[in-house]
């Protein structure tokens, strides 16, 4: 969802609004002022909020992206193996109870509730893949040497 978010934008809403960071340390971590920051991180946070508010249906019911839409394309693409779901049933819940919560709130909110529905999401450890993908260039290696043989 932060890719329509030009990459300076991505960083600047992933510190201020992800992991909270302050405008003088975010400053400094992306190398501008904390002023220039801070307007960065308002036109992420916007760009972002107008972005979601016409797609995302669990921030606007008549959106038209589903979550399960994106569920069955990530199983059909082999994403997400059906039979080995790595998800918890709580956060389901937990994401809905925090959409009926705030679903009735004034617009002036919806940049805060869009924010902390994106911090209620699971996290969870990538694979390595450059471990996976070594071990499968020496396998390659060693094929390759059996057959020269």
């Amino acid at each position: 969802m932060i890719l329509c978010l030009d990459r300076k934008q991505r960083l600047a809403f992933i510190l201020g609004s992800i992991f909270s960071t302050n405008s003088k340390i975010a400053g400094e971590i992306i190398g501008i002022s904390p002023v220039y920051y801070r307007k960065l991180l308002s036109r992420a946070r916007s760009q972002l909020k107008s972005y979601l508010d016409g797609r995302c249906s669990l921030l606007n019911k008549n959106g038209s992206c589903k979550c399960v839409h994106k569920t069955n394309a990530a199983i059909k693409a082999g994403y997400i193996n059906p039979d080995n779901l790595q998800f918890e049933a709580g956060y389901v819940k937990k994401v809905k109870d925090f959409v009926k919560q705030y679903s009735r709130e004034a617009e002036e909110t919806l940049t805060i509730r869009f924010e902390q529905l994106f911090k209620e999401q699971p996290f969870w450890e990538s694979p390595d893949y450059k471990k996976f993908l070594n071990q499968k260039i020496k396998t390659m290696e060693m094929a390759w040497r059996n057959l020269n043989k």
